[in-house]
Formats: structure tokens, C-alpha cells, sequence
């Protein structure tokens, strides 16, 4: 009879925070980056995934955090889905990894199920997943001899990292050696120690995890009683223990050991070695001895099947003596429980004979499990579990019972061995949620709005976030509450307004003349000129700094110009406008803001001088034009000119007293002039008398008390008659002094 396994599994001490034990480098399935692994173990303290960063051995992947959704729910059921042992993936309940614990990164929410198996697994495993969004490798397999290193960090509590590095050339293929196809290589693996010594392996795609075999071999299987065998266990762990037999074993917790076989075995015999695994089922392997000889005995029983309390005969016959298994000698012997039951005789050459007493149980027991907490409307499903069938409340039979409102249910069992019924009250929780979103549904210049939900306890967004708010650009979504009475879900849509404006003013910013020069305004959807005006134009017709605002709706934004009033004003005066011929003019420009100058004299001569001096020889009326003008604007004055025939008087107006010789005296040339009434006389700019002659053809020579004078305008007056004629005349004019 196999005893029940008493050896706990041993514990592992972890010296520091974490240890990252194994990694899965060049996994199966496509892309390769989504498949890979890293397996590591919690210590003493409780950590928390949120805490949790990665840099890959692929510094080309960024660490995109751990994800835990649906959409991982889904990929952990499919995975347990390959595990035909009692190993069991779990994910965090809250994030938090349990100290101690022992917990699988995968690299991608992205994994395919198909290419991973977890078969073997004899544990309770966490299970974490990394955000989608890398697909190329975070490792780096097979190459030339390289060092790739990879680093975990938890930021709580502080300190809490482990490094661990390993060269790529060292990886083995399925075949055991390295190198060969890509085919041949998908399964290459590193495990570390605590000091973090690399160990290389090649599981095929098998995921990295422990799994737990053992397989024991005997010498010799065919035996009388009393005989010796020796047995030797293969197995993944050394903490084994032998069972079986009425013999003893010589060292029944050690892989090789000896069973010393005794004269009440019965046969065959079965011997087992096992180990009780992680997740507390025992993994055992058996081997069958014979006996040299078989018999006619036989064993007779009141009853093949017993329950708890009760108390069963069994009769042997087929001998004259009996060897029972508990050791009594009678051919009848009482059991009290279930089990395989054997009676022998006492020698090599007789037979054993065996009865199996199936066990009824105990007095059957029913539970129920189900939400006991039901929302307004909601239904709640019961399940009763022990040993059934189950009869309800209300008569209905089965496993499963609906209720839909606030009651107390109950299921009862019955079998042989009596009736147990199990109760559950249903009460009332609360209503659903009703999902909705504050925030600003409109963005502009693409910067992302904050949306914050309401209305649940917690919440689901369209790219799977769970926070209560949720960063959004322009995009169409939605958001699912949730609380203890279901989930709703909301539609949204946050709009783009497009761009800031931009404020732009066009137009002439030259004025010319006080005309009034149009702006116009661009840039915005409306506008205020710096006067207040809301137009999307604006006059102007002086210098000035102007600006306007334009508005839409993503904001402001101000323009400013600068209007330049060029104005030009043409003016200019003659030194006469009424003489004889030859008449010399001096015309003096007196425009204002004017850098160029086009004169026309009247009689289609023309020049571009600032001012001008010229000879009219012929006589008649003669209009003179100036215009003025700078690069941006023009003006232009007349002046009327009248020259007569004939004049008796020739006043030069230049003369330069410098004794060269030429032009030294300034001589009036008069003709036909009385000589009686001629008087002539030069004044300084203070209207002093510097020189008076009355002496026709009488020359000044630029001095005055015989001291020189300075160069300048001197002014001239002439009184005088003509021959034969009484008429006084007057003359005026000014004369250029130039040394």
C-alpha cells in the first residue's frame, strides 16, 4: 500500500529583493520579440509591477511597462490551457508579486499561445506581461562572441536591482551544440545562479520553467520473500522517498537504496519513489515484483464497498495457513476503511491473493459558491460542489442555481452514507455604473486634452488603460466603467480646431500726400484693430505704429506695422520774376522731404540740380516747374516768369575779388542811362550800406573801409532814368561774393 508523501518541497533563500534566474533568448513563433521570457524570483519583501523597469540586453527596445487587461487574461487562460500537470499561471492581483514568489516577464501581451508550452509545470507561477509594441528580439541570438547584458530594477524599495550578462556565441541549439539553422536554434536559453553564473540550455520551445520527473529501475524483478533487490531513481530532485512492500529499505530518502524484501510481501509487490512538488501533488514512479510461484488462494468479502464508521469481513481461503497484511494469522480478518487487502502463506511457492474494498466516502457534503451580492436587476449564479446531485430550495435539481432577487437559497445531498444541505443568503449591492467623461472635447495645435472619467469605481479606455484619466489627441473612442454591478460603456469624440492663428497685416506702409492707405488684416476668423475697430481692414493716413488681434478658435495672436508717412512738398523761389533781357535767375529749392529734383525751365531746358541759376536771353512768359520727389513719393511747384526786351541795366550776380585777374570787380553794365539819376548801392545782410556809387560804370571791389569781406550774399540796389525819359526806375537783386 502507498502512504501518503510527508516531504515538503524545499524552500528558496533569496539574498536580495529579486533574482533573475533564467532567460528564454531565441524563442519560437513570429515576430520572435513577442515570445521571449525572463524568469525571476521575489524575496523576503513583497514588490510591485508598477515599481518595475527593464533594459534589454537590445538597447533598441525601450522598456514599455506591464499591462494587465483583458486582453492578458485571455493569453494566461490559453496558456494554463497547456498545462496538463498542476502547475498553474497566475497573474498579480493588484500588480503586488508575493514575497517568495516565483514569476515569469513575457516580453509581448502579443504572445502566441501556440508556440509556448507550459506542459510540466508543477507550480503555481506569476505571470507579468510587458505592453505591446516591441517585435524585434530583446536579447540578441545566436552571432559572434558578444556580451549581452540584461538589467531589472524595482523602484520600492530603493537599491532593488539584479544585472545579469551571458555571451550569445555559447548558446545551444536543439541538437546540443551551437550554431545551425534558425529552425535548429529556437529554444536557446541561459539560466543563472545567485552569483549570477551563466548556464546555457536548449528546451526547444518548451517555456523556461522547472518541471519535475522522476524514473527508478529494479534488480531483480522476479523474487521469492525475504530476497534483497536493488533500486536505483533518476530524478529532478534529491529530496525523494522510497515506499511499498512490508520490507524495509536501507536508506529510503536516497536515489540509490536497497529493499530488503519480507516473508508477509504479497505479490506482485509494487515498490514506488516520489516527491511531493511545489504545488503539493506527488510525482511518483513504480516498479513491479513478482513471486517466483502462484497458488490457489483466494479472498471473500461481506461487502465491496465501504463508508466511514463502518466495518467489512474479509474471508481467505485456498490454504490451510493465512498470513494476513496487517499480520494476523486467522482466515478472517475486519477492515474499517477502503484499500487493496492481501493474505499470503508463508512460503516461496504459495500465492498471494488481494480484494479491493471500494470507499463510499464519508456523509456526503454540499457547498455553495457564488456572488452572494447582487445589483438591482442583476441575476446571480450558484453553484453547489461536493458530492452530488443536488436538490434545491425549490426542488430543482442540478448543480447550478439562478437567483434574482434578495432570499436564501440551499442544496442538499444525499447518498449512502447521509444527507448534508448548505445555505447562502442573497442580498442587494448597489445599481450599475453609468459611464461619463469630463474634459474638453476640442484640441488645437495637436496638443493632447486630459478626459477623466466618472461615474464607476474603475475604468477601461479604448487602448486599454485603467486609469481615471486619459490623454487624448483627436480621435474617436470610448470609456467603460465598471463596479460591482457591471460595466458601461460611453462613445467619445475630441475634435481637432486646427491651428492658433496667425496675425498678419498687408498693405502699403509708404503714404504719400495724406492719402489714406488701406490694411487689410489676415490670419484669424475675426479681428480688433488697435482703435477698437472690429473690421478686418483699416485706414491710415499719417505715421504711425498699428496692430491688430486675430482671433479663432484656438486663440489670439497679435500683428504689428509700422506706417511711414514719405510726403514730399515741392517750393522753390526765383530771385526775380519780372526783367529785362538777358535776364539771370537764380532759382532756390526750398521742398521739403525730397531727394530728387527735376526742373523745367520753361522753355524745354530742363535740369536735375538741387537749385539752379539760369540766363533767359529771349523774352515772353515762361512757366517753371519743380518737381520733388524721394524714392516713395513726388510734389511739384509752378512759378510764372516774365522777361521783357531790351533791358538798359545787366547787374552780374557773381563776381570772386581774388586778384587773379579774372572776374575781380563787380561792375553794373548799363546803356542809355541817365547819368544824373543813376545811383547805385550794396548792402550787407544787416541792411549796412557797404558801398554807394553814382558814378555810371563804377566797380566794387569786395571791400568796405578797405578792409575784404567775406564771402557771402551781398544785396543791391539800382535808381535810375533812361535817356529821354522821366519815368524813376527801381532795381533789386543780390550779388554772390566768392573768394
Amino acid at each position: 500500500m502507498l502512504s501518503t508523501f510527508v516531504l515538503l518541497a524545499p524552500s528558496t533563500n533569496i539574498a536580495q529583493c529579486f533574482e533573475i534566474e533564467s532567460i528564454l533568448v531565441d524563442a519560437c513563433g513570429n515576430p520572435e520579440g513577442e515570445n521571449e521570457m525572463v524568469r525571476f524570483t521575489v524575496g523576503g519583501t513583497a514588490l510591485n509591477t508598477s515599481d518595475l523597469s527593464v533594459g534589454w540586453a537590445t538597447t533598441m527596445n525601450s522598456w514599455l511597462g506591464v499591462c494587465q487587461n483583458a486582453t492578458t487574461a485571455q493569453k494566461t487562460a490559453a496558456l494554463n490551457a497547456t498545462i496538463t500537470t498542476c502547475g498553474f499561471l497566475k497573474e498579480p492581483t493588484n500588480g503586488v508579486l508575493p514575497a517568495g514568489s516565483k514569476v515569469l516577464l513575457i516580453t509581448s501581451t502579443d504572445i502566441d499561445v501556440t508556440f509556448n508550452s507550459f506542459d510540466g509545470l508543477n507550480d503555481t507561477l506569476y505571470i507579468i506581461y510587458q505592453c505591446a509594441g516591441n517585435t524585434a528580439g530583446h536579447f540578441g541570438n545566436h552571432g559572434s562572441s558578444a556580451t549581452r547584458t540584461l538589467s531589472m530594477s524595482f523602484a520600492n524599495p530603493a537599491g532593488c536591482t539584479d544585472v545579469v550578462s551571458y555571451d550569445r556565441s555559447l548558446l545551444i541549439n536543439q541538437m546540443g551544440t551551437v550554431g545551425g539553422s534558425s529552425a535548429d536554434r529556437d529554444g536557446g536559453g541561459v539560466n543563472f545562479t545567485n552569483n549570477g553564473v551563466a548556464t546555457y540550455y536548449n528546451n526547444g520551445c518548451q517555456a523556461p520553467i522547472i518541471t519535475n520527473n522522476i524514473s527508478i529501475t529494479a534488480t531483480p524483478t522476479t523474487i521469492c520473500p525475504l530476497d534483497t533487490i536493488s533500486l536505483t531513481a533518476t530524478s529532478s530532485s534529491s529530496n525523494i522517498i522510497w515506499l511499498g512492500g512490508l520490507g524495509t529499505f536501507s536508506n529510503p530518502t536516497s536515489l540509490n537504496t536497497s529493499y530488503y524484501s519480507s516473508s508477509n510481501d504479497i505479490f506482485p509487490l509494487t515498490l514506488y519513489a516520489g516527491y511531493i512538488i511545489p504545488c503539493g501533488d506527488t510525482i511518483v514512479d513504480s516498479v513491479t515484483i513478482t513471486q517466483s510461484t502462484s497458488s490457489n488462494l483466494a479472498v471473500t468479502t461481506s461487502a465491496t464497498s465501504i463508508c466511514a464508521g463502518e466495518t467489512i469481513t474479509l474471508s481467505a481461503t485456498g490454504a490451510n495457513s493465512y498470513n494476513w497484511h496487517d499480520g494476523s494469522t486467522g482466515s478472517t480478518v475486519n477492515i474499517d476503511t477502503a484499500g487493496t487487502f492481501y493474505v499470503s502463506t508463508n512460503a516461496c511457492g504459495n500465492d498471494t491473493a488481494f480484494v479491493t474494498i471500494n470507499w463510499n466516502g464519508t456523509a456526503p457534503n454540499v457547498s455553495l459558491s457564488g456572488d452572494s451580492l447582487i445589483c438591482q436587476g442583476e441575476t446571480t449564479l450558484i453553484t453547489a460542489t461536493g458530492d452530488g446531485p443536488f436538490t434545491w430550495h425549490d426542488n430543482s435539481i442540478g448543480s447550478l442555481h439562478n437567483a434574482s432577487s434578495p432570499q436564501t437559497v440551499y442544496a442538499s445531498v444525499s447518498n449512502n452514507c447521509g444527507t448534508d444541505t448548505a445555505y447562502m443568503t442573497i442580498s442587494l449591492s448597489g445599481t450599475p455604473p453609468t459611464a461619463s467623461i469630463s474634459g474638453d472635447l476640442f484640441i488645437c495645435n495637436n496638443i493632447p486634452t486630459t478626459l477623466t472619467a466618472n461615474g464607476g469605481d474603475s475604468y477601461t479606455w479604448n487602448d486599454g488603460t485603467t486609469s481615471s484619466t486619459y490623454s487624448s489627441l483627436a480621435t474617436t473612442g470610448f470609456l467603460v466603467a465598471n463596479n460591482n454591478c457591471g460595466t458601461d460603456t460611453l462613445h467619445f469624440t475630441v475634435n481637432d480646431l486646427g491651428t492658433s492663428p496667425t496675425a498678419t497685416i498687408s498693405g502699403d506702409s509708404i503714404i504719400c500726400d495724406n492719402e489714406f492707405n488701406r490694411f487689410e488684416a489676415s490670419g484669424g476668423d475675426s479681428y480688433t484693430w488697435h482703435n477698437g475697430t472690429t473690421n478686418d481692414f483699416y485706414y491710415s493716413s499719417s505715421s504711425e505704429t498699428i496692430y491688430v488681434i486675430a482671433y479663432n478658435q484656438c486663440g489670439a495672436d497679435t500683428a504689428y506695422f509700422t506706417v511711414d508717412d514719405q510726403s514730399v512738398l515741392s517750393e522753390f523761389e526765383v530771385s526775380d520774376s519780372v526783367g529785362y533781357q538777358p535776364l539771370r535767375i537764380n532759382f532756390t529749392n526750398l521742398s521739403q522731404n525730397a531727394t530728387n529734383y527735376l526742373w523745367d525751365l520753361g522753355n524745354e531746358m530742363s535740369s536735375s540740380n538741387e537749385h539752379e541759376d539760369y540766363t533767359y536771353t529771349s523774352t515772353g512768359e515762361f512757366i517753371i516747374q519743380l518737381i520733388a520727389s524721394n524714392p516713395y513719393c513726388s510734389d511739384t511747384s509752378y512759378k510764372q516768369l516774365t522777361i521783357l526786351n531790351s533791358s538798359n541795366v545787366f547787374i552780374p550776380n557773381t563776381f570772386s575779388p581774388n586778384n587773379d585777374f579774372i572776374n575781380d570787380l563787380f561792375t553794373p553794365i548799363v546803356s542809355d542811362i541817365s547819368e544824373e539819376d543813376y545811383d547805385f548801392t550794396i548792402f550787407d545782410r544787416n541792411g549796412q550800406i557797404i558801398f554807394n556809387s553814382t558814378i555810371v560804370g563804377e566797380s566794387w571791389d569786395g571791400t568796405h573801409l578797405n578792409t575784404k569781406l567775406p564771402n557771402g550774399v551781398y544785396i543791391w540796389k539800382l535808381n535810375y532814368k533812361t535817356i529821354g525819359d522821366l519815368t524813376p526806375y527801381e532795381k533789386y537783386g543780390h550779388i554772390n561774393l566768392i573768394r
